[in-house]
């Protein structure tokens, strides 16, 4: 469900986009060569980290979320 590439159209309704700059998404055909996807499931890969390091972390920052929001109930503290 993740992919790296680059950015190679964006909808009109998408705003501040890169061209031709790298990213890693969430999408449903990552195995295909193109895939379309909403733009808030795309972010920038830092120049330090390959294409290939950057399509295996979505999965690992939403497994950690899952574990501490949904399963763990983690929540901001009650400050009153």
């Amino acid at each position: 469900m993740e992919c790296a590439g680059v950015i190679s159209a964006v909808g009109p309704a998408v705003k501040n986009a890169s061209h031709w700059r790298a990213r890693v998404a969430f999408a449903a055909d990552a195995f295909a060569s193109h895939v379309v996807v909403d733009a808030t499931v795309v972010a920038p890969i830092p120049d330090e980290i390959s294409s290939e390091a950057a399509a295996t972390l979505p999965v690992a920052f939403f497994t950690a979320y899952y574990a501490l929001v949904h399963l763990a109930r983690l929540q901001a503290a009650n400050r009153y």
